[in-house]
């Protein structure tokens, strides 16, 4: 198969870049979510009264394409009939593109060498009707519009930041910068955060937005306490690292701040991001830990 870019795009593992169908131009790749809410105006002041922690509409990839009457080399089929292989070609992108049951799994290659893969859960939610280009072999351009309702590009592969790399063992406020997560270029809400025993009244804040998760309880040494912000589970236990097992313990957890609703987040900055953990009780053994997902605007 022929493929003629060096930043190929791909809808659920089948790259868009082919002689038989391809995307024409780079813009639409690099859209950022529009700031969701806006400031208040009273009427009654100056200019008007602005409102942090803004959350973000969802994402947009706009792909200008064309779609051929010729297999993904660029060969006309036997006996001239682009134009059925034309439609051929056609259907197949719409069998890619008219998914509803599921989100799309679309990826951006942001390097050459495929180091930098970006993943964008995406659904299809416009498509411009093709008009011809070309009449041999039968060509026609078309764009297509997927939406993005998680609002960001995320990492592939998950990153995963462990304080005993950092500092061992932790201790009672105490700011740890999030190295792992230093590329994101927007919130990460969906993440797993896992601190080991002992520990009591474990308080996590992200430093950058002032939010805060607490568990008003004991993390008894050997013993787990695992909060996943995806599903809203907090559980304690032994062994539950990065799971959903264990004893849910959501009444005796507390959170509020910018990343609210969700129970916990961590936020994108030119300096890196940095959470602060406090409580008492901590011992040899306790240990931090956060995965998920580096996002991008």
């Amino acid at each position: 198969m022929v493929n003629t870019s060096r930043w190929p795009v791909t809808v659920d593992g089948t790259r868009l870049d082919t002689l038989a169908y391809n995307i024409s131009t780079r813009s639409g790749r690099d859209l950022e979510p529009a700031l969701a809410g806006e400031n208040i105006d009273t009427g009654m002041r100056d200019g008007n009264i602005w409102v942090p922690h803004k959350k973000r509409d969802p994402g947009r990839l706009v792909l200008s394409m064309w779609v051929g009457g010729t297999d993904d080399d660029g060969a006309v089929p036997v006996g001239n009939d682009d134009y059925a292989k034309y439609i051929a070609n056609l259907d197949k992108l719409k069998r890619m593109f008219g998914v509803t049951h599921r989100l799309l799994d679309v990826r951006l290659q942001m390097n050459a060498s495929g180091t930098d893969i970006r993943q964008a859960l995406s659904e299809k939610s416009a498509i411009i009707t093709p008009e011809m280009r070309a009449s041999y072999p039968y060509t026609a351009e078309f764009t297509v519009e997927l939406s993005i309702p998680g609002a960001f590009l995320q990492s592939v592969a998950d990153a995963n930041f462990d304080s005993d790399t950092v500092l061992d063992p932790v201790v009672p406020d105490t700011d740890l910068p999030l190295a792992p997560f230093a590329a994101a270029t927007a919130p990460m809400r969906d993440i797993w955060t896992v601190f080991d025993g002992p520990g009591t009244n474990v308080e996590l804040t992200d430093n950058l937005n002032a939010h805060w998760m607490r568990y008003n309880g004991v993390v008894a040494n050997g013993s787990q306490w695992v909060v996943d912000t995806t599903s809203y589970t907090s559980k304690v236990g032994v062994g539950i690292a990065f799971t959903h097992n264990g004893t849910d313990v959501y009444d005796q957890t507390e959170y509020a701040g910018g990343h609210s609703p969700r129970m916990f987040g961590i936020t994108a900055d030119p300096l890196g991001p940095e959470i602060n953990i406090g409580g008492s009780g901590f011992g040899a053994n306790s240990r931090l830990r956060i995965r998920g997902k580096i996002k991008f605007l």
